[in-house]
């Protein structure tokens, strides 16, 4: 979870939020980010309810990884289909079980502890290297987490991962890491005698027999699509906000009823000493009455790490960057004045307003760009309703695009020769295209900012093409085939001749090859230096092989065919660090085998009951809640 929150925080939009929002750990417990939360029992692991809201969170964020990894959206079918809504699931099943086994074991993750990984992961520093507050509020809600859901999410991280440390590392002998320790050190040079594709001459043409055998056994591969034509008119807000003229007059004017609505927030700012028992606060704030000094107490008895460096500084902030507790104290305190203990979620406050700023309403050259883009979008608007009258009183007219166009001072772009996979168009003009008879007008197709009307002009309907038209296509794909025949034909005779003795160059000779043997040095098990045609399990099966063996079979490359043979088997001995890191190693994965073994179990005897309708909401009405 860290890791991806990690990632993110360089990011342009991350520091931008920096110069906008100031909180503290104080802010660490405000309210849910999301309006709607759903709180409804989706599943019950043992008679304890999970939230339809948790588990939506989970896919989509499952989903959103997968889309990232592989460049573009994941289909709904596609995701039942590789069975993703069931790992999720068990994956919260899971976690769900670890966790209360934890509980029962008596483990628990304190706010503190929980806090100090927060601030110690270096995720949420800013610029200077330092834990920043306002980083952390602002990646944790960019990810989709309130901060109470982000630091519960992360409280179960770490029972987790004390869990798996509960589990006894097994011992692993010296003997045994050290052989094993040689084995994975172990590596290859090998000998690689290529057969390429360019080698292959002279392949026969084939005969007219044999191509019109072809053309009448993949006729399907012949077919020529529909193609379509049309001349497209569109108008979006964009092209009409552009040059839109803004008098000043309507800027003044719109500024005296509605400069309110530009006016900046109330903040204050405030030094707080954070503690976690009242008898603390109260003796503390005894002292502040006596005339103690309140930067020197904040420094040494505040909770805050953040702030007590500073005095417990807060800096600025608005009311609803704070808890409502802390808030409702600060905001009701004059300058100079110091709060009795207030108690928020993290503890006891002592308080003192140091300076505010009240709310204001800008003024007008200050916000004239923004008013001017307000009326201009309100313009368009106008503008974008009135064009949208006008074209469909027009079409029922019988009105082409083109007089549509020209009447309206719009533009038109003309699309020739389209098929129904084209992706140059929207998919919504796209269809319309495909759907219209030659010669017809859409009605307009619309969405919030654009309108399109399509009149389609031409129709090339789908049609197979001739033999005489295919010919020459069939002939290309005959010889390569014949070449791909001839080319393993030849990499299969020399692999027979050079495992019966022949040496690389009569090979060479006797099949015309050019320049086939090539040299590769120190080949690892993990395919380092290996070519990337070799994939993993043909090296498995090099390593299985002795010295001046010949690996089965050709091997597909880029260019052609290679065949492999060991030149040397390379065994260096490990040295005692080495063998050490091979017994860490070799424990751990034991020590997880008996973790995975304990999940097993206690999943194999949990009483799990799904909410099949609510289930269906999120992952689709396919889905079977009785699989789990």
């Amino acid at each position: 979870m860290l890791e991806s929150i990690r990632k993110s925080s360089n990011s342009t939009f991350f520091k931008a939020f920096l110069s906008i929002l100031a909180l503290s750990f104080v802010a660490w417990g405000a309210s849910d980010f999301f309006t709607g939360r759903n709180n409804a029992t989706a599943i019950e692991v043992n008679g304890e309810g999970i939230s339809i809201y948790d588990v939506d969170k989970a896919f989509r964020d499952r989903v959103q990884a997968l889309s990232k990894q592989y460049g573009r959206n994941i289909e709904p079918e596609l995701i039942s289909a590789a069975g993703i809504d069931m790992q999720v699931l068990e994956n919260i099943i899971t976690d769900n079980l670890i966790f209360n086994a934890a509980n029962d074991l008596g483990l628990r993750i304190s706010n503190k502890h929980v806090q100090t990984n927060i601030v110690n992961s270096g995720a949420f520093n800013d610029d200077s290297g330092s834990f920043s507050p306002t980083v952390y509020k602002n990646l944790v809600r960019a990810q989709g987490y309130t901060t109470e859901a982000f630091e519960n999410q992360m409280r179960r991280d770490l029972t987790k991962s004390i869990m798996g440390g509960a589990f006894l590392s097994l011992p692993v002998s010296e003997q045994t890491a050290a052989q094993l320790a040689k084995t994975a050190l172990e590596n290859l040079d090998l000998q690689v005698f290529h057969v390429n594709r360019a080698d292959i001459k002279n392949v026969t043409v084939p005969t007219e027999t044999e191509q019109r055998a072809y053309y009448e056994r993949y006729t399907a591969a012949f077919i020529v699509p529909e193609t379509r034509s049309a001349n497209i008119l569109s108008v979006s807000y964009d092209m009409l906000t552009e040059g839109m003229e803004v008098s000043e007059d309507s800027i003044k004017a719109y500024y005296e009823t509605h400069g309110s609505e530009f006016s900046t927030e109330e903040t204050r700012k405030a030094r707080h000493i954070l503690v976690s028992d009242m008898v603390e606060a109260e003796r503390l704030y005894q002292e502040l009455k006596n005339g103690a000094d309140f930067a020197t107490l904040a420094s040494e008895h505040s909770n805050d790490p953040i702030s007590k460096s500073k005095g417990g500084d807060l800096g600025f902030f608005a009311k609803d960057d704070m808890v409502s507790e802390f808030a409702d104290s600060a905001f009701t305190l004059e300058v100079g004045t110091v709060s009795t203990p207030v108690e928020s979620p993290f503890g006891y406050h002592i308080i003192e307003v140091t300076e505010v700023k009240e709310s204001s309403i800008p003024a007008l050259q200050d916000i004239r760009e923004d008013i001017q883009t307000v009326l201009a979008e309100d313009m368009a608007a106008e503008k974008f309703d009135r064009i949208l009258g006008d074209i469909d009183s027009m079409i029922l007219e019988g009105q082409t695009v083109a007089s549509i166009a020209s009447a309206l001072e719009l533009p038109i772009e003309t699309v020739k020769d389209i098929t129904e996979k084209d992706t140059t168009l929207a998919d919504d003009v796209r269809t319309e295209i495909f759907k219209l008879s030659n010669g017809d007008v859409s009605d307009p197709i619309t969405n919030d900012t654009l309108i399109s009307v399509v009149h389609v002009t031409g129709v090339t309907p789908s049609r197979t093409k001739t033999f005489a038209e295919s010919q020459i296509d069939i002939i290309k794909t005959l010889q390569e085939e014949g070449r791909t025949e001839k080319l393993l034909l030849t990499t299969n005779t020399a692999l027979k001749d050079l495992k019966a003795g022949k040496s690389f160059s009569q090979v060479e000779r006797e099949l015309k090859l050019t320049k086939p043997l090539d040299s590769v040095y120190g080949v690892t098990r993990s395919q380092k230096n290996a070519p990337k045609w070799i994939g993993a399990a043909a090296l498995s099966n090099l390593f299985a092989l002795d010295t001046n063996e010949f690996y089965q079979a050709p091997i597909a490359t880029p260019n052609g065919y290679a065949l492999v043979r060991i030149a040397k088997k390379n065994t260096p001995n490990p040295t005692s660090s080495q063998v050490e890191a091979m017994q860490k190693q070799l424990s751990a994965s034991l020590r997880q085998d008996l973790e995975f073994q304990y999940i097993v179990k206690k999943r194999a005897e949990a009483q799990v009951k799904a909410n099949g309708p609510l289930l269906r909401q999120v992952f689709g009405s396919n889905f079977n809640p009785n699989a789990l």
